[in-house]
């Protein structure tokens, strides 16, 4: 099937050169310099999985690409992105391939794309709770309507969008040939109001597969179980016979936006669940929480503002047990001990290449890596994340400062817990270079018993043009 893909977008390439200027490339260099025992945090998190967790190392990055163009009812757009890594082995691997088709508001793309989940700020934020920017892109094909899109009859007023996708996740010590499914619907209320409210719902989840080298469920009813969150049949698993068929994963996500004299303020929330009491609300207490900020206005010296606060101590309590009458009499139910982003069945869990795909926060595989039964050793957090952007002059800055407490799993929980302070700061010089050259420069640093003391330097060189 992976064949298939690339070969698909590699049949629309010839097309594009007889569009003059469509055709575009970039060229960008990247080295990373620390002491300590890993990279800072924010200089290798949400990063799309580019930057080696070892301490130094350097990549290259060039890429050819074209983009959509928004006013087109008919268009296409395509990537060639691979990477040459250096981090003590030399690596070069394909960061993003993929092929995209608009027709007016939908859209069809296959291949692996760096993408956006989520209400939060898109520059300032720790990341969307289920699906941010840390892990590399995973091949996926999907079909969706990925902008507001007005619904008729209703005065532009309420407006939607949503999709859904079909992804694969690499081969690993304990799972083989796993799938992903995902979609997600949203609507948004207020058109040329300047105040819109939002609602939506994420529903993620692995199946298919093998553990060991046994197969799972994996036919066409299989998915409509997994697509309508249903238990699986007698070729399933004990526990995903009397629960449901695949590791489920889901956020409800509510939005506020408003415009106000220059500013645009936004205040989110985006639960987490990963089975019936989570999606009850038993874990009500856990989730993103977040505002921000922005100025309509040019090269200010504060430009944007983030305050976020993820908390996922709760995890609907302790195993508990519920007593709910049915018509062939007295059910128990457990709930509770929700274990996030872990799972006994899918054994690398909510991850991919040993990056979680939620919020970085959540730590990832490549920095502590567990056992089969505890495979992510830390996913019970409190969390204070800010951001900051703004220019001093004609250079663009951001400023990131997060603080945790790390308290490991209920299974094996860390005592006591264990505070963290992140620093990141990125300057960004774009005019008054030659040819068209942009260089980055960030420094960041760790502070705190959980991921130690870390210092690090990153310097980026990044070249852009059209053939």
């Amino acid at each position: 099937m992976r064949i298939i893909l690339i070969f698909f977008f590699l049949l629309i390439i010839p097309e594009v050169y007889s569009q003059e200027k469509q055709l575009k490339y970039s060229i960008e260099s990247t080295s990373v310099i620390s002491i300590g025992k890993r990279p800072p945090f924010w200089l290798f998190s949400n990063q799309y999985g580019k930057i080696s967790a070892e301490n130094n190392s350097s990549l290259l990055q060039p890429s050819i690409f074209k983009t959509l163009t928004s006013d087109k009812k008919f268009d296409y757009s395509f990537c060639i992105e691979p990477i040459i890594k250096y981090d003590g082995s030399g690596k070069i691997y394909m960061q993003q391939w993929f092929g995209n088709v608009k027709f007016y508001f939908l859209q069809f793309s296959a291949g692996a794309k760096e993408e956006f989940f989520g209400n939060q700020d898109s520059s300032l934020s720790s990341g969307f709770i289920l699906w941010s920017k840390n892990a590399r892109p995973m091949t996926k094909i999907s079909f969706e309507a990925p902008n507001y899109t007005v619904v008729p009859f209703t005065w532009k007023y309420l407006e939607f969008k949503g999709g859904i996708s079909h992804g694969w996740f690499d081969n690993n010590e304990y799972n083989n040939n796993v799938w992903l499914h995902h979609k997600y619907g949203f609507l948004r209320l207020g058109g040329r109001l300047p105040v819109h409210i939002s609602y939506g719902l994420h529903h993620y989840a692995q199946w298919g597969g093998e553990l060991e080298g046994k197969k799972l469920p994996n036919k066409l009813k299989d998915f409509k179980s997994v697509f309508l969150v249903r238990s699986g049949g007698t070729d399933a698993p004990g526990s995903e016979s009397l629960n449901k068929l695949g590791n489920h994963l889901g956020s409800k996500v509510f939005g506020l936006d408003a415009e106000l004299k220059g500013y645009t303020f936004a205040f989110y929330w985006q639960t987490i669940f990963e089975d019936g009491s989570g999606y009850a609300g038993r874990n009500y207490k856990d989730g993103l929480f977040g505002f921000s900020i922005h100025s309509k206005g040019k090269n200010k010296l504060i430009s944007g503002f983030v305050y976020e606060f993820l908390n996922t101590t709760d995890q609907s309590g302790r195993i508990n047990e519920t007593d709910s009458i049915k018509p062939n009499g007295l059910i128990y139910e457990l709930g509770g001990n929700d274990n996030y982003f872990n799972n006994g069945i899918y054994i690398a869990g909510w991850s991919f290449r040993d990056m979680i795909l939620g919020s970085p926060l959540i730590t990832s595989p490549a920095i502590m890596h567990g056992n089969r039964f505890n495979y992510i050793q830390n996913n019970k957090i409190t969390a204070h994340h800010f951001g900051l952007e703004g220019f001093i002059g004609t250079i663009n800055y951001k400023f990131l400062y997060t603080y945790t407490f790390n308290y490991g799993t209920n299974f094996i929980p860390i005592m006591p817990a264990q505070s963290q302070h992140s620093l990141f700061l990125n300057t960004t010089i774009s005019d008054k270079l030659p040819w068209n050259i942009k260089l980055s420069c960030s420094v960041g640093a760790d502070f705190g018993k959980f991921y130690g003391n870390n210092f690090g330097i990153q310097v980026s060189l990044l070249k852009t043009g059209c053939f």
